[in-house]
């Protein structure tokens, strides 16, 4: 089987709630949320997602993650914060590709 491509070129991203349907502002049950493509005043408003460790890991901030998926999503943040957590992970993991740096880029 081949690898899953991870990084989306086309927007808006899908992902799929696989263990609790949320609502939406319409007061719509919905089973997947679309999100659109980030942007550096994404990161302005809210701050940025994501921050390196002393292991140069990766870690997600969840405040400011939930932050931007509301604003990514258009959904309110306190229909988010009922998502099942592993829905909620799933969805902060996939955005967290977008927020890394591109180290090819450094000359």
């Amino acid at each position: 089987a081949a690898e899953p491509d991870f990084y989306v070129t086309k927007w808006p991203m899908k992902v799929k709630l696989l263990h609790k349907k949320i609502r939406n502002n319409k007061n719509e049950e919905v089973d997947e949320i679309l999100f659109r493509e980030p942007t550096g005043a994404d990161i302005n408003r809210y701050g940025s997602p994501i921050r390196m460790n002393a292991d140069g890991i990766f870690d997600i901030d969840d405040r400011k993650m939930a932050m931007v998926m509301a604003a990514l999503s258009g959904i309110n943040l306190p229909f988010l914060e009922r998502m099942d957590p592993r829905d909620w992970n799933s969805c902060a993991y996939r955005l967290r590709l977008y927020f890394q740096p591109d180290t090819s880029g450094w000359l």
